[in-house]
């Protein structure tokens, strides 16, 4: 309400301000006081508001571990732990087995027997995640909300779809998504639907960077800039945790190997438009990012529900005193 009284206030002494100077446009003295205080005014007006913005950004850094059968690539799920399976296949809208198949498919040399840890596949399912969750999320519009529910073994989605006026989007495709990614074999190629595809702020540039060290995309648009890294930390055979927690013995472990991934996203955003009544809209939105990536890829909330599951399982199966 105040600011509202400031606007009439300014707007009352702006059409004085122009009445007296136009009555008296004849005066030297009138103009050049007139044109002064008003240049005077608009710098002084400027460096305050300049001073008065301050940057902003978001990050998060998170551990994605895959174990696999080192054999054969696939997300390694021992008999009669079947129930282990949404955990080890990501949950995503392409399971890791099924992406390992066709990477298979694709290019035999990068899922390899004779290469025990599988490093070169995993990048390219990492990217796999990355591009799955964001399409899970984003594939109508980029300010869609999805809210999660966990219950023990088991968990909900409510997926709201974007508000009714919802913001111009462009859309990034498998194809397009590949197409950063030229030296990773990322699944077969899809026609573009909602599931194949993920929405971002309208006029966004999307780049990226692809090396023998880390995979970076990168969003930017007028309002935010997020970058969406990831880069090998590990790779190890066997699992103590895994082991104990499913009674493997000795020659079922060592099949097993553990990769590990970094995943670090950062977001600025821009500060010269910090108080634009859209920045709400894209706050929101790489929050959300963040969390679909987190719920997709953090391997310490996945093994959090793995050993809420198991002790859930062992509770319910467990004999009655």
């Amino acid at each position: 309400m105040l600011k509202f009284g400031f606007y009439i206030l300014f707007g009352i002494i702006a059409v004085l301000a122009g009445y007296l100077f136009w009555q008296n446009r004849a005066s030297e003295k009138v103009v050049v006081t007139f044109w002064s205080t008003l240049t005077l005014g608009a710098m002084a007006t400027f460096v305050t508001l300049l001073f008065s913005v301050k940057s902003e950004s978001m990050e998060a850094e998170f551990l994605s571990i895959y174990t696999l059968d080192k054999q054969s690539k696939l997300p390694f799920v021992p008999r009669g732990s079947e129930w282990i399976r949404g955990y080890a296949e990501r949950q995503t809208l392409r399971p890791v087995s099924t992406l390992i198949e066709e990477i298979r498919g694709m290019k035999p040399e990068v899922v390899s027997e004779r290469d025990d840890f599988g490093i070169d596949a995993y990048r390219a399912i990492a990217l796999c995640n990355v591009f799955d969750a964001l399409a899970f999320a984003y594939g109508n519009a980029w300010d869609s909300k999805v809210s999660r529910f966990r219950i023990p073994s088991g968990a909900g989605v409510k997926y709201s779809g974007p508000p009714e006026k919802a913001e111009p989007s462009d859309f990034i495709g498998l194809e397009r998504f590949q197409a950063l990614f030229p030296k990773r074999p990322l699944g077969k190629p899809q026609p573009e639907n909602v599931f194949t595809r993920f929405a971002v702020p309208k006029g966004s540039s999307v780049t990226s960077i692809d090396n023998d060290f880390n995979q970076e995309l990168t969003l930017r648009n007028g309002f935010a800039q997020v970058k969406i890294n990831l880069s090998y930390s590990f790779g190890d055979r066997g699992s103590d945790v895994l082991k104990d927690m499913l009674q493997l013995n000795a020659a079922d472990s060592e099949r097993i190997v553990v990769l590990g991934f970094v995943v670090t996203i950062k977001a600025k955003f821009n500060s010269l438009r910090g108080g634009h009544p859209k920045m709400p809209t894209y706050r929101r939105w790489v929050e959300g990012l963040i969390a679909e990536l987190r719920e997709t890829m953090e391997s310490e909330k996945h093994w959090k529900a793995v050993s809420e599951d198991y002790l859930f399982r062992k509770r319910i199966t467990s004999p009655s005193k």
